[in-house]
């Protein structure tokens, strides 16, 4: 990597020299070194003094402005063993190893009122996803919290989410033979969302009310839309005012977020993919193309 044509990866800017630094895959990871760049180079801001095991998560900057995210997978095919939610600002990162956190909250220290203190959690700071259990490691010793679950550092309200059953994968062939979801919030039984196979089998039910109305909501959002390959996006004040009424504003996004990935869990152990609901900041969706959408008694 540098700023000659010659590299791998060029970076045209006049602070990163014409080959500045290199990464190699090792039998522990990838390596990167340093090529006696005039502006130097660092991990997590620390600067190289040789050969340095990159993790995933590792800040890389390059001379003196040009920062990169590090992300480190066995198997790309393989989808992250967890996902680090920020509740401040809504943001998500991929958790695969250890992660260094006062790396990734410094990015969204915006996100967090002026006047709730110190922004930065101790340089200490690292957490790590065993079993069941998220340890965050400090100089105050470890700390244990459940997975899916709100935990505070310092000012930063933090959760990990549980990433393998909401990345389970379904392949499905042309739109006629697409798995179905299908909706009921008025039938004898209660609300019930059913995803059907091609053949109209019945795969798996869900008939939490709550989840059923988040689907119920982003179906009627996507079918009244028709704004092309942006269809669907649905504010997320409404769906949690379609969820909890008049007592939406008290739940608070942190609430939100967790019933989303509930529904992805769902819909995954059901043989469809939970991914198919996306998000982006103050809106989320089913994602279009990827079910047939239909609704029973609406």
């Amino acid at each position: 990597m540098g700023r000659s044509p010659d590299n791998d990866l060029v970076i045209p800017e006049p602070a990163v020299s014409s080959f500045h630094l290199v990464i190699e895959d090792s039998p522990k990871g990838p390596v990167v070194r340093d090529l006696g760049s005039t502006n130097g180079s660092f991990v997590n801001e620390r600067p190289l003094d040789g050969p340095t095991l990159l993790h995933d998560g590792d800040l890389l900057r390059i001379g003196l402005q040009v920062r990169a995210r590090v992300h480190v997978a066995a198997d790309a095919s393989q989808p992250p063993r967890c996902w680090l939610f920020h509740q401040n600002s809504g943001r998500t990162w991929p958790v695969n190893g250890e992660v260094h956190l006062e790396d990734l909250l410094s990015e969204v220290a915006e996100d967090v009122s002026p006047d709730e203190g110190d922004l930065a959690p101790s340089p200490e700071f690292r957490l790590r996803v065993e079993g069941n259990e998220v340890h965050v490691q400090s100089d105050r010793g470890v700390e244990c919290h459940p997975l899916d679950e709100i935990f505070a550092l310092g000012v930063h309200r933090v959760a990990v989410l549980d990433g393998h059953a909401a990345q389970a994968r379904t392949e499905t062939g042309s739109a006629a033979q697409r798995w179905t979801l299908r909706v009921d919030i008025g039938g004898l039984p209660g609300p019930t969302a059913e995803v059907l196979d091609p053949e109209e089998r019945v795969q798996g039910r869900i008939r939490a009310a709550n989840r059923v109305a988040v689907l119920h909501v982003l179906i009627e959002h996507y079918l009244a839309d028709d704004s092309g390959a942006e269809r669907g996006w649905c504010p997320d004040e409404t769906l949690m005012k379609g969820v909890w009424g008049r007592q939406w504003n008290q739940k608070g996004p942190a609430s939100f977020q967790v019933l989303i990935h509930r529904i992805r869990k769902d819909l995954a152990r059901a043989g469809l993919t939970g991914a198919l609901i996306e998000k982006r900041s103050g809106f989320t969706r089913l994602r279009p193309g990827t079910v047939v959408l239909c609704q029973a008694n609406p």
